[in-house]
């Protein structure tokens, strides 16, 4: 009896070691794929009966945030600024006309990277040509192998493990927002986004002078960071909660009944 039980802890402390000498091992027993579905982001209103301001019926203001643990999956919250407006303030700047003072205000139809809520959110997504826009508030950088794959169980068991040197690489490449990467670009704005309103907050028919138009857009520059990429990138990723993370577009749909929200699915693990 004695030499049975020797024999089954020897087998059993063999097998601890081994397992210990082996990050694949490891990763089976720690790598938690998880699923995240983000709606294309539509804060926009319309009026009926001439006074009551609605959202379309394609509205949607949630954003996705990542877990802080491995138990939750995330959550969806929405970015509050977007409850009763369709467009934000993002920078505004006073100055006079030679009559009086104006103020001018730029507005957004996307909160600033670092006003976000969320860590993702979806400015746009193209089903035919399987590509989205994306806006995120931490700091990303894009591995060079892709997943082309809707298989959460080979994204962790296979792809985790057969590129854990360009994710060990990664972490020296992380970028805020993305900044400076090829398929990054400051947000277009036109001169209808610019509102100038005078010192009792009435909109007056104003155009602000250019010098202060550039100062605006000076102010939010590397601030309205978009990501357009394809389905099957994959991100190293260092979320708002401070936990990294990485995360694959691993579906790019729009719904078969009205109103036809357009929508991403990631995968993602924590490490």
């Amino acid at each position: 009896m004695k030499i049975i039980l020797i024999s089954i802890a020897v087998a059993t402390l063999l097998f601890l070691n081994s397992c210990n000498e082996c990050p694949i091992c490891e990763q089976e027993n720690q790598c938690k794929v998880r699923e995240a579905t983000i709606t294309i982001f539509n804060p926009r209103l319309e009026k009926i009966n001439d006074s009551t301001w609605v959202p379309v019926p394609g509205y949607s203001i949630h954003s996705f945030l990542f877990p802080e643990d491995d138990i939750s999956s995330g959550t969806l919250p929405n970015e509050t600024p977007y409850l009763l407006n369709d467009k934000i303030q993002l920078a505004e700047q006073i100055y006079n006309d030679g009559t009086q003072d104006l103020n001018t205000i730029l507005l957004g139809n996307y909160p600033t990277n670092e006003r976000m809520v969320g860590d993702i959110l979806l400015i746009d997504a193209d089903t035919a040509n399987q590509t989205v826009v994306i806006r995120v508030s931490g700091e990303i950088y894009r591995l060079p192998n892709n997943y082309m794959l809707d298989d959460a169980n080979l994204f962790c068991k296979q792809y985790i493990p057969d590129n854990q040197t360009e994710i060990g690489e990664g972490y020296a490449l992380l970028s805020q927002y993305g900044k400076g990467f090829t398929y990054a670009a400051n947000e277009p704005f036109s001169i209808y986004d610019f509102k100038v309103f005078d010192m009792a907050g009435n909109e007056v028919a104003a155009t602000p002078p250019a010098a202060v138009v550039n100062n605006l857009l000076m102010l939010v520059s590397g601030k309205t960071i978009n990501l357009t990429v394809r389905k099957g990138k994959v991100f190293l990723y260092r979320a708002r909660n401070g936990r990294t993370f990485v995360f694959a577009i691993a579906n790019i749909s729009q719904s078969t009944t009205a109103p036809y929200k357009k929508r991403i699915t990631i995968l993602f693990t924590a490490l």
